[in-house]
């Protein structure tokens, strides 16, 4: 856990390069990112910079996380089984938050030196961190001190507690570090543990400098903090067994210190064994006068999760750690959870055919969970999961018994897959009395009768079973539920004026890192490009058509805000080379006017039907007049091909009219791309209905309404 300030100042030595008002340096640096399956993952930062600015948020979360960042840093949410980023102004009170749950252990050969006193130990070699060492340095963080008397040449290292138990493991780790063994002393009804030695305290003085600082400015040892998890699971146990208090009646473990910082590197440290903890503000009496102070507690089920990873060497903290071990925690406690995912949970369910009755049978109050929602417990959403595969397998299995069938099996069949007696007849195009004249018969007729009904069903299950979708969206549960991202929830977002640094690094592959524990996007300074001019661009299209690019194709984003330079590229192009205008559509008739005679083919998008859906999803009140104008021009001086997106839930108000529209306008045989390649990212999560993919049904409704509106030169 480093602070970017300083690895801005140890990375930018050379020159500094201002790009968009930061300053920018090359680094070369391993840092914690995530991945695309939400894993965190070591991944290389190759450039870190810094600007000034007044325009800041700060957010605070439940579990005491802070960040301050630049309003358009983005910051990653889950919206129906996505993780998307967001920009921080978007944030709101009690929206949730991707911050780090685990980090995978890092393996980093520590050389300490020999802590032995040479006087004891002539010509030793470096010796690496061992468990010793490291529960020395969390028992002197919690509850020691280094002193030094320079004027007499003395120094001690000393270690108050009340245990017996800590005290002897304390004396053991010591004397077999050092070879020595403390003076024990008793005061004021503790336990003083009293070294004096030189060699030991410089030992000690140069791993662990914080050893030396006051409570408030205690830090922990980078030399634990790139530990391994056996040495950084011995600190913990250390520093935890002297400061903190286990509480049966709440079952949680709670550490108070001074320290806020020390607070947040522990946060960061639990997260190696997949802990969950909350830094909070707190008061404490001391010596007659209340004194502010910090608080971590670690509450629920990772109570158990730390006895079984961490431990301690407390016969009293193991008596209580293991009392409330035998407690079953309370449903409230549960605070890993995954939000935003019942609109996603119910597609799955009826993909799958289960009524919340079949779900409720396996798992007690998912109506619940479904409704509302509310956020999903991660415990409850890996055997939502399990029961979803275990019916994808069963269907399967159904559909390999049907190879032969009897009207058990098919009755079993229809009650297994909640298929009514009505659906089934439609799918046979027969009549209910029909059906069910034959499913009480056994005669020859029957027999035949039966095929056909076998065969719908096995078509159904083949359905379920081939539907892409659903095999998506249980995909993007799966990488819920494993990813290493604990949804933190925002308690407040606050704007801040004053006037400061703020940092910013490049990582290479994945374009995140990890910052005060929350998962955070690169930002996208370093994509500074390279200036063409419009002759050097003009000689560039040149050179492509004659190694055999067929067109110019215009593209943007959107090409309409570089129309001059595109313009005046094009006078010192001599080549016969079509251009493409590769466009939404969505410009001024000054722009169509200077299109027309320049461009050969308008490629335009069209998804917005004539009412409030362009204005309420993208602002742009005046959507159909200007599209429908703009493609009408495109009609009359180029080739034309038009793009439908067809958006979930907007097929009767907006593709059913642009398809009529276009078929009355521009022809029935204009080249038309009905699209169904929509997926709900980025923003989207902010309007309800497009916050899924399109479902079967809606894609053969598209084509319908276009084979209903006399298209005949269309693709899907």
């Amino acid at each position: 856990m480093t602070e970017i300030s300083r690895l801005f100042e140890e990375s930018a030595k050379g020159e500094l390069k201002e790009i968009r008002g930061s300053l920018c340096a090359p680094a070369s640096l391993s840092i914690f990112s995530v991945n695309e399956k939400a894993k965190v993952t070591v991944d290389l930062c190759d450039g870190v910079s810094k600007r000034m600015t007044s325009d800041l948020v700060e957010m605070t979360t439940w579990s005491g996380r802070r960040i301050v960042v630049t309003p358009n840093h983005l910051l990653y949410t889950c919206h129906n089984g996505l993780i998307i980023p967001v920009p921080a102004e978007k944030f709101r009170e009690g929206d949730f938050v991707a911050a780090v749950r685990f980090i995978p252990e890092i393996k980093v050969s520590s050389e300490v030196g020999d802590p032995i006193p040479k006087v004891l130990n002539e010509g030793s070699l470096l010796a690496t961190v061992s468990p010793e060492i490291c529960r020395i340095i969390g028992y002197l963080l919690g509850d020691g001190r280094l002193y030094e008397n320079e004027r007499r040449g003395t120094c001690k290292i000393v270690f108050t507690n009340i245990s017996r138990d800590l005290v002897e493991d304390y004396i053991n780790c010591f004397r077999s570090v050092f070879g020595l063994t403390p003076k024990v002393l008793r005061y004021k009804g503790a336990f003083r543990v009293v070294a004096q030695s030189i060699d030991a305290f410089n030992f000690l003085r140069r791993v662990a400098p914080q050893l030396l600082a006051q409570s408030e400015l205690r830090e922990i040892p980078p030399i634990i903090m790139r530990s391994g998890n056996s040495m950084a699971a011995s600190f913990l146990r250390g520093i935890f067994d002297c400061k903190s208090n286990v509480n049966i009646k709440n079952g949680e473990i709670t550490l108070y210190s001074a320290s806020e910082k020390m607070l947040m590197q522990l946060q960061i440290l639990l997260c190696r064994y997949g802990i969950i903890s909350k830094i909070s503000r707190a008061s404490r009496e001391r010596r007659g006068y209340i004194k502010k102070t910090y608080k971590l507690t670690i509450k629920g089920e990772n109570v158990n999760r730390y006895n079984l990873l961490i431990g301690s060497s407390s016969s009293e903290k193991i008596r209580k750690l293991e009392k409330i071990e035998r407690l079953r925690p309370s449903s409230r406690e549960n605070m890993d959870v995954i939000p935003n995912v019942s609109d996603i949970l119910r597609d799955i369910r009826s993909r799958l055919r289960l009524s919340q009755r079949d779900m409720r049978l396996s798992l007690k109050g998912y109506e619940r969970l479904e409704s509302g929602n509310k956020p999903f417990p991660r415990s409850k959403l890996e055997e939502v999961i399990s029961l979803f595969e275990e019916r994808l397998r069963s269907i399967e299995a159904l559909s390999h018994k049907l190879t032969k069938p009897d009207w058990n099996l098919i009755k079993y069949c229809m009650k297994t897959l909640n298929i009514s007696q009505r659906e089934l007849a439609e799918v046979l195009n027969i009549s209910r009395s029909l059906l069910r004249y034959y499913m009480d018969k056994d005669d020859l007729d029957a027999k035949k009768f039966l095929d056909r009904i076998s065969m719908a069903i096995k078509c159904i299950c083949s359905e379920i079973i081939s539907d892409k979708m659903l095999l998506e969206n249980l995909s993007k549960l799966k990488i819920l539920v494993n990813a290493d991202i604990f949804w933190d929830k925002i308690r407040r977002v606050s704007k801040l004026t004053e006037k400061t640094w703020v940092f910013d690094l490049k990582v290479q592959g994945t374009n995140r890192f990890i910052a005060n524990g929350f998962i955070v996007h690169n930002s996208q300074w370093f994509e500074s490009g390279e200036i063409y001019t419009p002759k050097r661009l003009a000689s560039a299209v040149e050179n492509l058509r004659k190694i055999g690019c067929r067109n110019a194709n215009l593209v943007g984003g959107e090409p309409t805000p570089w129309l001059e330079q595109w313009l005046e590229t094009f006078k010192f192009v001599n080549a016969n080379i079509p251009i493409v205008w590769n466009s939404n559509s969505y410009y001024s008739e000054e722009t169509a006017k200077l299109l027309a005679g320049f461009v050969d083919v308008y490629l335009l998008d069209f998804k917005y039907g004539p009412f409030e859906c362009s204005k309420k999803i993208s602002d742009a009140p005046d959507y159909w007049d200007v599209c429908a104008r703009n493609h009408l021009y495109g009609k009359k001086y180029g080739e034309l091909i038009i793009r439908v997106l067809v958006l979930p839930n907007h097929l009767e108000c907006c593709t059913k009219h642009i398809l009529e529209w276009i078929s009355k306008n521009l022809g029935k045989d204009v080249r038309t791309n009905i699209m169904f390649q929509y997926r709900p990212e980025w923003r989207a999560y902010e309007v309800p209905e497009l916050r899924r993919r399109l479902t079967v049904e809606e894609m053969e409704r598209a084509v319908d309404l276009a084979r209903k509106a006399g298209l005949t030169n269309f693709i899907t």
